[in-house]
């Protein structure tokens, strides 16, 4: 495992997400090309340093957070942005396992939200999780 097949593993139970939905999932460092009034996701990766428990080196731990920002027309509320929320924590639920060939990486916290912003026409709502991948 490590951090850039843990961000393709997420990405892509994000993208699968709003495959489902028709909304447009941005990844990190990447352009919205969004349809007005229509959600849309973007998603960041923030590793820690991986870390090893054994002399020998052989046990690698890739720890750290994975957010999505929802992004939802200014002026709605916040419905749909609960609705999002309570959907993507099925999606990543706290001690969950998501495979990546023979690794696993492990929800470790509940979905965390952070105070929605208001800018320029648009709410953003970012939400996060700790993850943990254990490699021996």
């Amino acid at each position: 495992m490590s951090d850039s097949k843990i961000r393709k593993v997420f990405n892509d139970i994000v993208r699968g997400y709003g495959a489902t939905k028709g909304w447009q999932v941005v990844l990190e460092n990447g352009v919205a090309t969004t349809t007005p009034n229509q959600p849309y996701l973007k998603t960041y990766l923030g590793p820690t340093q991986p870390r090893s428990s054994t002399l020998a080196g052989d046990h690698k731990a890739y720890l750290g957070v994975f957010q999505v920002v929802i992004v939802v027309p200014a002026g709605e509320g916040t419905g749909r942005v609960t609705t999002i929320i309570d959907e993507l924590q099925a999606l990543f639920p706290v001690y969950g396992r998501v495979s990546y060939g023979t690794n696993n990486v492990v929800i470790m916290t509940p979905i965390e939200t952070l105070k929605g912003v208001t800018e320029g026409g648009t709410f953003s709502t970012p939400i996060s999780f700790n993850y943990r991948s254990d490699i021996n």
